[in-house]
């Protein structure tokens, strides 16, 4: 499923708070900011660490060549293309749930510190109810969302609110939208991630004494490789018996997503993890900018090597 734009935090809003006077005081310095932001920088920082461990994890297992496509013919000429599992996909759960609760308590740090500096206050005023809003529906975000907002700066809230998925065409696609549904649905079960083939795989093969005929590539995307998908059915024709035997070629190309039952579903992990990455990053700069006058930059995601 492609994802809406994965900055909800547009180039408009960061050439804005580039041009913003600064509404604290202007001669904070980042040392200084980095302390206030220290909740949400300590979760984005152990949110990439553990984001790296699943890369390199991730590595690590398909180098191993953990699944492979077998050809299954039946009597009379009727023949199965079928994934094989190898190797278990590691078990990824926690390290996934951990990455994606971190990258949304992140910006839940990063509200609370906002209406402390708007307000001088900390605890600020009703600081249980003070969170970051992330909603599909408009309605939603003017009854719930804007409470938990309130004392923040104007220019703090309009940006946020200009970063709700609801202000995007296929709201329920944009990265934030993703995340908290995520979040929500960690909070009551632990999802495993799931390896499923690549969508209309690619087949080559080689029959020997027989002819291959009535080839039917199926869709993948519903078909964890857990469960030996079948990948294409075909007949073969001219078979001699004892000697008939089809040679694959093809290798399949599976990728790591995240399960039914979530708006995420199938999803790339790893890609969607790094998308959410940059988009609190560049929340926080923006953000902190309107309010402070000097961005406060989170650490950046080391490169995958």
């Amino acid at each position: 499923m492609p994802l809406a734009p994965a900055s909800a935090f547009s180039l408009y809003s960061t050439l804005e708070a580039a041009s913003a006077p600064s509404i604290g005081a202007v001669a904070a310095n980042s040392g200084k900011m980095q302390d206030r932001l220290g909740g949400a920088y300590r979760r984005l920082e152990r949110a990439q660490m553990n984001l790296k461990q699943f890369h390199t994890e991730y590595c690590q297992y398909f180098a191993s060549s953990p699944c492979r496509l077998n050809a299954v013919i039946h009597t009379g000429g009727h023949g199965e293309i079928v994934s094989e599992l190898l190797v278990p996909l590691p078990d990824w759960a926690m390290l996934v749930a951990d990455t994606v609760t971190d990258l949304r308590f992140a910006l839940d740090y990063l509200a609370y510190e906002l209406v402390a500096a708007n307000t001088g206050q900390d605890p600020p005023p009703d600081w249980r109810g003070i969170s970051f809003p992330i909603y599909a529906s408009k309605e939603r975000f003017k009854d719930v969302g804007l409470r938990a907002i309130r004392n923040m700066a104007p220019r703090v809230q309009a940006t946020i609110q200009r970063a709700q998925p609801y202000k995007v065409t296929a709201p329920k696609t944009q990265t934030l939208y993703l995340l908290n549904d995520l979040c929500d649905s960690y909070k009551h079960r632990l999802l495993a991630p799931v390896m499923l083939m690549l969508d209309k795989a690619s087949l080559t093969w080689q029959p020997i004494h027989c002819t291959v005929k009535d080839v039917t590539i199926q869709p993948q995307w519903s078909n964890p490789i857990e469960n030996k998908a079948v990948v294409a059915t075909f007949t073969l024709d001219n078979v001699k018996p004892c000697k008939s035997r089809l040679v694959l070629g093809t290798q399949p190309f599976c990728r790591v997503v995240f399960p039914k039952g979530t708006a995420a579903e199938n999803v790339r992990v790893g890609e969607f993890l790094i998308s959410v990455t940059d988009t609190i990053r560049q929340a926080a700069h923006v953000l902190t900018r309107l309010q402070w006058g000097v961005p406060m930059d989170l650490p950046a995601l080391t490169s995958f090597e």
